[in-house]
């Protein structure tokens, strides 16, 4: 049997709209991830600096 239905447009370009918001999402989401952690390094670094005087 061939194929029953037709490949359809509209929900792969669907599927790509969803990829592009997940791939956006994760950039965020590791930006905003690694802005916490290196602001967390400067403020223990800063702590540190001050007991080792």
């Amino acid at each position: 049997m061939r194929h029953l239905h037709p490949p359809s447009r509209p929900s792969s370009n669907r599927m790509r709209f969803t990829l592009f918001h997940l791939i956006c999402v994760v950039v965020f989401f590791s930006l905003f991830v690694f802005g916490i952690q290196s602001s967390l390094f400067t403020t223990n670094s800063k702590i540190s600096n001050n007991i080792n005087i």
